[in-house]
């Protein structure tokens, strides 16, 4: 199993030793012959591209320890255009041939324009499902005793599975922003408004309400950067973040848009109504799998067979893949952060979240579960 690096920390582009903490961090990890493979895996809005970016425009540099003949980046997107994706590296490596000219001899075409070189990195950003490198011409598995190029890749993903498919040696994962950085993140965003008289009140307010979420934080600082009235402005959003199923702008359309597109990206359609009922728990809390799976067959989420645990079981881990539930105290525990909670929660308040919610009933669920919210680890 590769080994998953929680990062304390999320990048932020106003924190310059943040930044060189996690380039320094991947930097090592490239740096070792014994790693081929890197991903930064992660909720949209943590930082990912931002640390790649960064890594990209430092190789080669003098006081950069990281050195590669060739660093390749490719963009990639939900809708992966394997064709777009060739000319795009076929044109970074100066590569000719005709308009018509058949993918598998564009890809022989890259694959010994690489192997003139000694060592390449492949950067590929916002990888939202798993990549064929072999069918992009990229020799990336590296065999001991080969004598051809040495190619590393590193990785920004939502999704866990593509660090699976592609045999990454190392993960890091971003956290979320501690209460205290998180303030501070808000004030370097927000500027002096958020620390004068009479608004750093609200202002700390509306910070909470943030969660530590880094693209939350950056979305309302700058909206409330560039408004006139700070005051006035900080309590309205302070009752939208207060009241999120009755927000138009702030909450709804910006801030959970980021997390709704990973919701909607689930591809087992029993997910959905899984997440839900998993945020009938109270936010942060430790939350035992095997109850999950028990309510997802009392409710019609899953049919109750000899292998629905198995089921179970499969419908949880790909929640985690995608970060919309995380590892807890042990192997049969998983937990829900409270950012990921209350997008949950207004979810339910939208036609969809109804549309997969009607089957279950979440008050009952709720109270069926009777978890101690003040303590709720004597719940195990």
């Amino acid at each position: 199993m590769y080994p998953v690096q929680y990062v304390g920390r999320v990048l932020r582009e106003d924190d310059e030793n943040c930044l060189w903490s996690y380039v320094a961090n991947i930097t090592a990890l490239l740096a070792d012959d014994a790693v081929d493979r890197v991903a930064l895996w992660g909720l949209e809005g943590c930082g990912k591209s931002l640390i790649a970016n960064t890594l990209n425009t430092n190789i080669g540099k003098r006081t950069c320890a990281l050195q590669f003949d060739l660093v390749i980046w490719v963009e990639c997107c939900k809708e992966f255009n394997f064709t777009r994706q060739l000319h795009q590296i076929a044109t970074r490596l100066t590569l000719y041939y005709s308009k018509d000219a058949p993918e598998t001899v564009i890809a022989g075409l890259i694959f010994r324009k690489l192997q003139k070189f000694k060592t390449c990195l492949i950067i590929l950003d916002d990888a939202q499902r798993s990549i064929d490198l072999d069918r992009l011409g990229i020799p990336w598995r590296n065999y001991q005793g080969d004598s051809g190029v040495r190619v590393k890749v590193l990785i920004t993903t939502r999704d866990r599975r593509v660090c699976r498919n592609l045999l990454v040696d190392h993960i890091l994962k971003p956290a979320f922003l501690s209460a205290d950085d998180a303030w501070k993140y808000f004030c370097s965003v927000v500027g002096k408004a958020a620390t004068s008289d009479p608004g750093e009140p609200f202002a700390k307010q509306v910070c909470n309400k943030l969660k530590g979420y880094p693209f939350a934080i950056s979305v309302v600082g700058k909206i409330q950067r560039s408004r006139s009235s700070h005051f006035g402005w900080m309590i309205i959003a302070l009752e939208e973040l207060e009241y999120p199923h009755r927000a138009s702008t702030i909450t709804s359309e910006i801030i959970y848009a980021s997390l709704k597109m990973t919701y909607d990206c689930l591809q087992d359609k029993k997910m959905k109504p899984c997440f839900l009922l998993c945020a009938s728990y109270p936010a942060s809390c430790v939350i035992k799998v095997k109850e999950v799976v028990r309510l997802m067959v009392a409710n019609g989420i899953i049919q109750d067979s000899e292998g629905c645990h198995m089921e179970g079981l499969m419908l949880v881990e790909g929640l985690k893949d995608v970060c919309l539930l995380e590892d807890c105290l042990n192997d049969e525990t998983v937990t829900m952060h409270e950012v990921i909670h209350d997008f949950a929660r207004w979810l339910m308040s939208t036609d969809e979240g109804n549309m997969y919610g009607c089957s279950i009933n979440l008050q009952n669920i709720e109270q069926e579960v009777q978890l101690d919210q003040s303590s709720p680890m004597e719940n195990l």
